[in-house]
C-alpha cells in the first residue's frame, strides 16, 4: 500500500526546478546545505535553522513528493513549511506546468517578495517562468535574479546573493566576512606550508599520486559521457523517444554540472559543444526553434572560441560549420529567413574550407553537401527559383557521390542522398517538370526502404517514408491519389500515437489530412468522401494542439475551405477566405516551410474561379 510522503516541520528554503534542470537544482542545494556564514553572522531566514551559522535544510528532492497520493496536498505543505522559494530560471523552466504553479501557490501565500529567481540558462527574455514576470496582480514585473551565468555574476557572486537574501544579512557585510575568511585561510596555509617545508616531499608525491588518480577519473567520466553522446543516443533515437533522449541528454548533462566551464580540458569543451547541439535537435523536433537556438548558439560560441585559439585545426573549423549549421536551420524553422541564409552562408565557406584542405576526407565533402542542400533550399523556398536550386541539388550530389569514393553509400550517406533529391524532386516540381520529380521522389523512396529493411523500427525512417509517399500522392491525377492519401492518413496516425509529444509525427497527420481534402474538392463531383466529411475533418481550421498552430498548416486549412465554400456555390466567402491567405502571404517566402506549397499561388487560381464563377 502507497505510504503518505512525509514533509519534514522546516525548511529554509524550497527550490523549484523543471526536471530538465535537475543537475542545476542538486549543485545548488549542495553548496547551500554545506554552506556555513562567516563567524559572527548568525542567519536570520524566516525558518530557523538547526544549526547556528548555517542555511540547511533546503527542499529539493520532489521524489519524496512522488508517492504522496495527493500530490498538491504534499507540495503546499512543502512550500508552506518554506521561508523561501528559489526558481531555478532556464528556458525549460518556462515550460514547466509545475515551476509556475509552485510560484503561484507560494505568492498566493502571501510571501511574494520571498521568491528568489537564480539564472543558470537563457536570458531574462527566455528563462523566466510566467508567474515570475507578473506580480499576481495583472501587473508586469522584471524579476531580480542572482545570475549564475558566466556572462553574469558567476557561480559564486550568484550564490553569495542567494545566501545574503536567505540569511537576512546585507550583501556587502557578507562579501567583506567571506573575504576576511579567505584571507585568514590563506595566511594559516601559508604558515602551515612554511612550517611544513621537510615534508614537501611527501607532499608532492601525494599531490602528483592524486591527480593522476583525478585525471584517470576525468577520463573515465569523458570516456561515459562519449558513451551517452554516441552510442546510448544513436541506439534511443530510432525508437522517436523524446522522453528517452531527454534522460540520455540529462545523464550526460550531470557530467559538467557544477564545473566552470573555464576549467574544462578541451576535450570535455568539444563533449558539451556536441551535447548542447544534441538537446537542441531535441527541441526542434519537440517544435520550439528558440529554445533551440539558445542551446546551438552557446555551443556556437564555445566552438568559436576553440576554433580562435586554432585556427588552422580542421575538427575544431568542422565543430564550428556544425554549430553555424544548426543555427541556420534553427532560424529557418522560426520562420527566419536572413538569419537562416546568413549562418548558412557561414556553413558553406567553412565546409569549402575544409574541402580545400583534403578533398579526400569523406566528413570535408558530406558538409559540403549538405551545406549546398542548404543553399538550394533558400532559392527554392525563398524566391522559388527552380533552376538555382536545381544546381545547387546537383552539386550537393557530387559532394555526396565523392563521399561515397566509388562505393555503395552506408545508412548515414544514404540518407543524406534521400534528402537532396527530395530537394531535387521538389526543384523539379516548381519548374512544371512533374515527371523528373516524380523519378527523383521514387529514387528518394527506394534508398528509403533499403534502410528500413536493415532496421525496420526505425521511426525516423518510417516519417520519412511517409513523406516520400506524400510527395509521389501529390504527383499524381486525383482518383488515383484519394485512396493513396487515406492509406497514409492510418500510417501516420500509427507513429503519431507512438511518440504523442512528436510535434512532427502530429502535423504529418494533419497535412496529409488536408492533401486528402485538396485532392477530393479539385477532383470535382461526385465527391468522395462527400462534402459533409471533408467539412468535418477540415472544421474551422483551428489548431486542435499546440503542435499544430504553424501558419502553414492554418494557411493550407484555409484555402481547402475556400474551395469546400466554392463546391458549395458560396464564391464571395471562398473569395474572401482566398484573400486572407493570399495577403497573409505577402512578403513571405515563396513556397511554404515544411511542404513546399505556393500558399499565394493557389490563393490567387482560388480568386480567380471565384469571380469567373460570380460572374457566371
Amino acid at each position: 500500500m502507497m505510504q503518505q510522503a512525509s514533509v519534514p516541520q522546516a525548511y529554509s528554503a524550497f527550490i523549484s526546478y523543471s526536471r530538465q534542470d535537475e543537475a542545476h537544482a542538486r549543485w545548488l542545494q549542495t553548496r547551500l546545505d554545506d554552506y556555513r556564514l562567516p563567524s559572527r553572522l548568525t542567519p536570520r531566514p524566516l525558518v530557523v535553522p538547526a544549526e547556528p551559522n548555517r542555511i540547511a535544510p533546503v527542499f529539493r528532492d520532489r521524489s519524496a513528493l512522488s508517492a504522496a497520493p495527493d500530490l498538491e496536498q504534499a507540495l503546499c505543505a512543502a512550500l508552506a513549511s518554506s521561508g523561501h522559494l528559489i526558481v531555478v530560471c532556464t528556458p525549460a523552466a518556462v515550460a514547466s506546468t509545475w515551476v509556475n504553479r509552485e510560484i503561484e501557490m507560494f505568492r498566493a501565500a502571501g510571501r511574494g517578495a520571498h521568491i528568489l529567481p537564480a539564472l543558470f540558462e537563457g536570458d531574462e527574455h527566455s528563462s523566466f517562468p510566467p508567474a515570475l514576470r507578473s506580480d499576481g496582480a495583472g501587473h508586469s514585473v522584471t524579476p531580480l535574479a542572482a545570475d549564475f551565468r558566466p556572462v553574469g555574476d558567476g557561480p559564486r557572486l550568484a550564490l553569495l546573493k542567494l545566501l545574503a537574501e536567505l540569511a537576512g544579512v546585507p550583501l556587502g557585510e557578507l562579501i567583506g566576512r567571506e573575504e576576511a575568511r579567505r584571507q585568514r585561510r590563506l595566511v594559516t596555509i601559508v604558515g602551515s606550508s612554511v612550517a611544513g617545508m621537510a615534508l614537501l616531499a611527501g607532499i608532492s608525491a601525494y599531490a602528483l599520486a592524486a591527480k593522476a588518480e583525478a585525471e584517470r577519473e576525468r577520463a573515465r567520466s569523458e570516456r561515459m559521457v562519449e558513451t551517452l553522446l554516441t552510442d546510448l543516443r544513436a541506439a534511443v533515437k530510432p525508437m522517436g523517444s523524446l522522453d528517452l533522449l531527454d534522460k540520455v541528454n540529462q545523464a550526460a548533462l550531470g557530467y559538467f554540472g557544477g564545473q566552470s566551464v573555464d576549467d574544462l580540458p578541451d576535450a570535455a569543451l568539444e563533449q558539451r559543444a556536441r551535447l548542447l547541439i544534441a538537446m537542441g535537435e531535441d527541441e526542434l523536433t519537440r517544435g520550439r526553434p528558440a529554445i533551440a537556438e539558445i542551446h546551438f548558439g552557446e555551443a556556437q560560441r564555445a566552438a568559436a572560441a576553440r576554433a580562435a585559439a586554432a585556427p588552422d585545426d580542421p575538427d575544431r573549423i568542422f565543430d564550428l560549420a556544425q554549430a553555424e549549421y544548426w543555427l541556420g536551420y534553427a532560424a529557418w524553422q522560426g520562420e527566419r529567413a536572413d538569419a537562416a541564409q546568413t549562418h548558412f552562408q557561414r556553413y558553406a565557406a567553412f565546409a569549402d574550407a575544409l574541402v580545400e584542405q583534403d578533398p579526400k576526407r569523406r566528413d570535408w565533402q558530406l558538409e559540403a553537401g549538405s551545406a549546398a542542400v542548404n543553399l538550394g533550399m533558400i532559392a527554392l523556398r525563398q524566391r522559388g527559383d527552380g533552376a538555382a536550386a536545381e544546381a545547387a541539388f546537383l552539386e550537393a550530389l557530387g559532394h555526396f557521390r565523392a563521399a561515397a569514393g566509388g562505393r555503395a553509400p552506408d545508412p548515414p550517406l544514404s540518407g543524406e542522398i534521400a534528402n537532396c533529391l527530395a530537394w531535387l524532386a521538389d526543384a523539379h516540381r516548381a519548374q512544371g517538370e512533374t515527371g523528373a520529380a516524380r523519378a527523383r521522389r521514387t529514387e528518394q523512396l527506394a534508398l528509403v526502404e533499403a534502410e528500413l529493411a536493415r532496421t525496420p523500427r526505425n521511426m525516423l525512417l518510417q516519417a520519412e517514408r511517409l513523406g516520400a509517399q506524400l510527395a509521389l500522392a501529390r504527383l499524381q491525377q486525383p482518383e488515383k491519389a484519394g485512396p493513396d492519401l487515406r492509406a497514409l492518413r492510418e500510417k501516420a496516425l500509427a507513429l503519431a500515437r507512438a511518440d504523442p509529444e512528436n510535434a512532427d509525427a502530429a502535423q504529418q497527420v494533419r497535412v496529409i489530412e488536408l492533401f486528402h481534402a485538396q485532392t477530393v474538392l479539385e477532383g470535382g463531383p461526385p465527391f468522395d468522401p462527400p462534402l459533409a466529411t471533408i467539412a468535418q475533418a477540415l472544421g474551422n481550421c483551428r489548431p486542435l494542439t499546440p503542435a499544430l498552430a504553424i501558419d502553414e498548416l492554418q494557411a493550407f486549412c484555409r484555402l481547402n475551405l475556400a474551395r469546400l465554400q466554392l463546391a458549395r456555390g458560396n464564391d464571395a466567402f471562398a473569395a474572401e477566405l482566398a484573400r486572407a491567405v493570399m495577403d497573409r502571404a505577402d512578403g513571405k517566402p515563396r513556397l511554404s516551410e515544411k511542404w513546399g506549397i505556393d500558399l499565394a499561388a493557389e490563393a490567387r487560381t482560388l480568386l480567380e474561379r471565384a469571380g469567373r464563377q460570380d460572374r457566371a
